[in-house]
């Protein structure tokens, strides 16, 4: 959390780790993936049915925000040999 809050800050992104609580984690890994999942590819189900009646359904059935761009390719260029290190893997 430290690291995810601090990389934050430098890059002026909200950030928020809700549910990282151990007790949630642990009852989540047991669940089955299609509750995490619908067929057509919604993410988030059972945050989203979990939360209907108390979010209004304009903000529940969002699908348009994405994640930020992490620059993988540039990262790469910071270590010499890092690619081939990569592939070996």
């Amino acid at each position: 959390m430290r690291y995810a809050d601090r990389n934050a800050m430098a890059f002026s992104l909200e950030n928020r780790l809700p549910f990282l609580s151990r007790n949630v984690v642990e009852f989540a890994l047991g669940l089955p993936e299609d509750y995490f999942i619908t067929p057509d590819g919604i993410g988030k189900h059972l945050l989203r049915s979990a939360m209907r009646g108390t979010v209004p359904d304009v903000i529940r059935q969002r699908r348009d925000k994405v994640g930020f761009h992490v620059p993988f390719r540039s990262g790469l260029r910071i270590r010499p040999g890092s690619r081939a290190w990569l592939r070996r893997r």
